[in-house]
């Protein structure tokens, strides 16, 4: 019995795995369940450059740094719960749980203390 490598690839991710399907379509299919975070770091002063902006997902971290005014952004994050902190260059601190809507935009503002 002689198997092609398209058959082997229908057997094994069936219609997911179209012989049309391209690496465009991937990036569609997981950008759909992704969703975009920004935001920005302020403290009783204002906005608050360069701090240190990490954001954990099911699938390992993200990480970042406020620009000169305290804002940030994360691109692809998986939808749902996550956990964000930022670390201040002075040792503020703040950590929060968000949630991350597939397609949709979060905004996010963490104020350091």
């Amino acid at each position: 019995m002689k198997i092609t490598l398209l058959s082997l690839v229908f057997l094994l991710f069936g219609t997911a795995a179209s012989p049309t399907a391209t690496a465009a379509d991937a990036f569609v299919e997981m950008a759909a369940e992704t969703g975009t975070v920004i935001g920005t770091v302020t403290n009783a002063r204002g906005p608050v450059a360069g701090s240190l902006v990490i954001l954990r997902t099911p699938r390992g971290g993200m990480r970042t740094q406020s620009d000169r005014r305290g804002q940030f952004r994360f691109r692809a994050v998986p939808q749902g719960r996550h956990v964000i902190g930022a670390v201040a260059p002075t040792g503020e601190s703040v950590r929060e749980q968000i949630g991350v809507r597939s397609g949709a935009t979060t905004a996010v503002r963490l104020r350091v203390r």
